[in-house]
């Protein structure tokens, strides 16, 4: 169960790093000069405060961003005009991932009470469709096609369904039973999921063959991405983040071994990656020099959940507060990544030098 907060001091997390037997931890580095937006949930229902967010995620096209956690309710907040438009209440218990369709046609929430739904971001008043899995659903991903969703959670099945019907295609047996993590490749030819065994396995989507398995990490998966470029970032428990390249795992590296559980990480641009976690940071990190750009800092709790649409970052937390962040690109360098990505995989990385405060007006 996720607490409701993890708060850790400078010091605490500095003795940490100092002790630790396995790994190396990240020198200090200096915070990032990121303007950035703050916008404070509001109390639903019985609760008696504000509820915490466990999930965001920005449209890729229009002005909603979708915000869940432990209030059970999917709020939708207009970027545009900065206010509360909807407030959806069809979860009964907490909501713990919210994605919207690469087409931003659809917006899609799972949760503890088993349930995966899809809503039409033209019309929210009904669900297209609402199904109930056996167990709680903790993570969901969409294809970049926009035509399947995968769901993972608290048994041993990957679940991949038509996007539209919500009809089951096919279910994959993952390495462990409590999984947390499930992404798509670029171009939709692979699915990963990793949990509580720190391993990673991945399927050929079609064929629903394994095609990769990658004992990465030492505790629980909380994470993992695919980048444009074909590698797959992964995290979790063990503090540590692992660039794994799948067709030579001789060149996968790990990143400086953070002082805190992380809980989330995108892809900024290319071969540059956000994490966050237990500390109340933003990482930035450079994946092809291996080190870290630097921090951002204003969260006063775990920061959960990490979505980058539109040239904007956005996190949100544990404190109750979910912020937009626009990107500094003189802090970011340009870098060469590792290797050429074959010309199947499509680019998705955001343009930094387009990042404003307007956006689409689609919904």
């Amino acid at each position: 169960m996720i607490q409701r907060r993890h708060f850790l001091g400078a010091a605490t997390a500095a003795a940490f790093c100092l002790t630790t037997r396995t790994g190396f931890c990240a020198a200090p580095v200096a915070a990032l000069n990121w303007t950035s937006k703050v916008i404070q949930t509001v109390r639903h229902g019985n609760l008696n405060r504000k509820p915490v967010v466990t999930g965001v995620s920005l449209q890729p096209v229009g002005s909603l961003l979708a915000i869940v956690g432990d209030d059970h309710y999917v709020s939708l907040y207009d970027v545009q005009s900065q206010q509360f438009v909807e407030h959806l209440k069809k979860h009964t218990d907490w909501v713990r991932s919210a994605k919207f369709s690469a087409d931003s046609a659809a917006l899609f929430t799972c949760g503890n009470d088993h349930k995966l739904i899809r809503w039409e971001t033209d019309q929210f008043t009904k669900p297209t469709f609402e199904v109930r899995q056996t167990d709680a659903i903790i993570e969901l991903a969409i294809s970049h096609d926009s035509t399947k969703v995968a769901t993972v959670g608290f048994n041993e099945n990957l679940i991949i369904r038509d996007s539209k019907t919500g009809d089951q295609i096919s279910t994959l047996r993952c390495a462990c039973n409590d999984n947390h993590a499930v992404a798509f490749s670029a171009d939709d030819k692979l699915v990963a999921a990793g949990g509580r065994c720190g391993t990673i396995r991945v399927w050929d989507v079609d064929s629903q063959a394994v095609v990769y398995e990658l004992k990465a990490h030492r505790r629980r998966i909380r994470t993992l991405e695919f980048t444009p470029e074909g590698e797959l970032i992964s995290a979790g428990d063990d503090q540590i983040v692992k660039v794994n390249r799948l067709d030579n795992p001789g060149l996968s590296v790990a990143l400086p071994r953070q002082a805190s559980k992380l809980f989330a990480v995108k892809t900024i641009a290319p071969s540059v990656i956000a994490t966050s976690g237990s500390d109340n940071r933003i990482h930035i990190w450079n994946t092809a020099r291996v080190s870290e750009i630097g921090v951002l800092e204003n969260h006063t709790g775990t920061v959960s959940s990490l979505d980058m649409a539109q040239g904007v970052l956005v996190s949100g937390s544990f404190d109750t507060t979910v912020r937009i962040w626009t990107p500094n690109p003189d802090e970011i360098a340009v870098v060469t990544p590792r290797f050429v990505a074959p010309e199947s995989i499509p680019s998705t990385a955001a343009s930094l030098s387009g990042a404003s405060d307007t956006f689409s007006t689609r919904r």
